[in-house]
């Protein structure tokens, strides 16, 4: 039986296989530098139709890392002057916005902002099941916002007091549905504010008496109906720099962009 010599153990000329691993791994690590993080936040309209079920395939294409915060659009817009963002999510063209930002901003300028399109959906009107409505037109849904129309039953439907649920004011829906039928005015009616898109469905779902205004992919997913019209309202979903957009901006939005040429 051969006995272990002592002293160091005998060098035999090959490196350690996990000192090769870190030793080439040294070398080859500044050949690939890190991801940059970006934050893209404001419509959840955005974030849920385009984002957030891209995401992996926006960052690969991109080359960037993204934190999406959704909220509402006009949110986004002053993370974005604020310097909290990179990118705004609006869902609703940027003169809508800024239309509605002037009223509580009206010493900012807002000449820096660029806006890219980035796809389009339709605005859905909800009602409860137990409605008997199934259609209106959209002058009809001018009446209700202006508080012409305040019942039902002046469209053919039960003694009921029509409340019109949304989200908060600088929700890309409302603002979209306030350009094209109210001339940029908010709503003059009975209104139940609420604070995300979902709860719009949910409120609406509890109350026969409630229309609610919100984007057409909520719609499926509770015991909600979708009111025809007879035109369509159609939310313009936008990103948004302050300034030019830095290449690594330009890149996600090319990313987004393809997503949304086969939405």
């Amino acid at each position: 039986m051969q006995e272990k010599a002592d002293g160091p153990p005998h060098w035999t000329g090959r490196r350690p296989r996990r000192a090769t691993f870190l030793f080439f791994w040294s070398i080859l690590l500044p050949l690939f530098p890190a991801r940059a993080e970006m934050i893209v936040q404001g419509s959840t309209t955005v974030a849920a139709t385009l984002i957030a079920p891209n995401l992996q395939a926006i960052e690969t294409a991109s080359g960037q890392r993204l934190t999406v915060i959704p909220n509402k659009s006009n949110l986004g817009l002053i993370a974005l002057f604020e310097h909290r963002a990179n990118l705004a999510m609006i869902s609703t063209s940027l003169a809508n916005e800024v239309a509605l930002l002037k009223n509580e901003y009206p010493a900012r300028d807002f000449s820096q902002l660029r806006a890219v399109p980035v796809g389009q959906v339709r605005v859905a009107f909800a009602v409860n099941p137990q409605n008997r409505i199934r259609h209106i037109t959209l002058a009809d849904i001018a009446g209700v916002l202006e508080g012409r129309i305040v019942n039902w039953q002046q469209l053919g439907g039960a003694t009921l007091p029509i409340h019109v649920v949304a989200v908060r004011e600088g929700g890309g829906v409302l603002t979209a549905v306030e350009g094209q039928l109210l001339d940029h005015r908010p709503p003059s009616c009975d209104m139940v504010w609420v604070h995300h898109a979902s709860q719009v469905i949910k409120t609406v779902a509890a109350e026969p008496g409630d229309l609610g205004i919100a984007q057409l992919g909520l719609l499926g997913v509770a015991d909600v109906v979708e009111l025809t019209t007879d035109e369509r309202i159609m939310q313009e979903l936008n990103l948004v720099t302050l300034g030019e957009p830095t290449q690594p901006v330009l890149q996600v939005i090319r990313a987004v962009q393809r997503i949304g040429t086969s939405f």
